[in-house]
């Protein structure tokens, strides 16, 4: 570790970065790219949640859209804090806070657990659509798990810091993570809470993706099964292309950050972390930010581009705002133009 780790908070630890690090070109460049996405997921996810709002459809599937769009508006901001350490040689900035460390790691933990917890609420229900049309999936039950899953998240997730999972800052990410304490220091009963935390952990990252994968398959099969349907169910195909394509962008974008953590998990039963597999400058300095905050960010970014290109009714209604939009201006440019004439 660096010897400038005096000057932060116990929680942060500066690794020593290698020299190419030091010009923090690459970093600037991450954090550009941060921001970009940031200026385009925003307000398009705004626009997103402003449509499914107001078309106040009955449907399951627009229930979920609003959820998603609203979730991710949140994880549209919440990766912004990670540029300024990139902009900074990796110093913590906000992240030297204990509580905004904490603060921080625990809502973007459960913000991507709710992305994608509703992704395989919206793949699983289209799929149990498709695969038994006679039998209409539980609007109630459905968001009745959207709201118990996020409650009984942070129960468990509280209990878990209680028994001592703590919150470090590590110039590795630049970002906060979790962090186990030695289960060997512990009590029987908090080992085996720790224990058991880190298997739903392992768990609630591992069993998603691969049911949201599977439905995928079976959404494809059943598409190219299909290809004959009558007109009446023509318009039903396109929303469940328009929701595998959605499944299908959100497992390509986590694939990185899936591989990594099972990389994570065999380097600590076989090794000491870094290990072998995370001790080359890439996979240690870099490989995280990208799999874990750049690809979350780009995804957020691409899925109202995605509602654009796929839904009819949205498109012509982002196009009806921009025009008004355009009209707005024009009026407004006019009287400007008049009044200064007076002048």
């Amino acid at each position: 570790m660096a010897g400038e780790e005096e000057k932060y908070n116990p929680h942060v630890a500066m690794y020593s970065p290698p020299p190419h690090l030091e010009d923090t070109t690459w970093d600037c460049l991450l954090a550009t790219i941060l921001i970009l996405l940031a200026t385009i997921s925003f307000p398009s996810n705004v626009l997103a949640f402003k449509y499914f709002w107001n078309s106040r459809k009955s449907d399951l599937a627009s229930v979920l859209y609003v959820a998603i769009s609203v979730i991710d508006i949140c994880i549209s901001v919440s990766h912004l804090p990670v540029c300024s350490p990139l902009m900074n040689n990796r110093r913590p900035m906000l992240f030297n806070s204990a509580a905004f460390c904490v603060a921080w790691t625990v809502i973007f933990s459960f913000l991507m657990e709710m992305s994608t917890f509703l992704v395989l609420l919206l793949s699983v229900s289209r799929t149990i659509a498709i695969v038994f049309p006679f039998r209409r999936v539980s609007k109630n039950a459905v968001i009745a798990a959207f709201v118990l899953y996020p409650i009984i998240n942070l129960v468990l997730d509280f209990v878990a810091y209680r028994a001592g999972i703590t919150y470090v800052y590590g110039s590795d990410g630049p970002y906060c993570y979790e962090l186990e304490s030695d289960y060997s220091l512990n009590q029987p009963v908090v080992k085996t809470i720790l224990k058991i935390s880190n298997i739903r952990s392992t768990i609630q990252l591992g069993l998603p993706p691969i049911i949201i994968f599977l439905s995928f398959l079976i959404c494809l099969y059943k598409l190219t099964r299909g290809h004959k349907m009558r007109s009446s169910r023509r318009l039903s195909r396109r929303a469940t292309v328009t929701i595998s394509m959605v499944t299908g962008l959100f497992l390509a974008c986590n694939l990185p950050y899936f591989a990594l953590y099972t990389l994570e998990t065999v380097t600590f039963l076989a090794f000491n972390y870094p290990g072998p597999i995370f001790s080359n400058n890439f996979m240690f300095f870099y490989s995280w930010t990208v799999g874990k905050i750049i690809v979350t960010a780009l995804n957020v970014a691409l899925n109202p581009l995605l509602y654009f290109w796929r839904m009819s009714e949205f498109r012509g209604w982002v196009l009806q705002l921009h025009n008004e939009a355009v009209v707005r201006f024009s009026n407004w440019r006019d009287t400007v133009v008049h009044e200064c004439g007076k002048l």
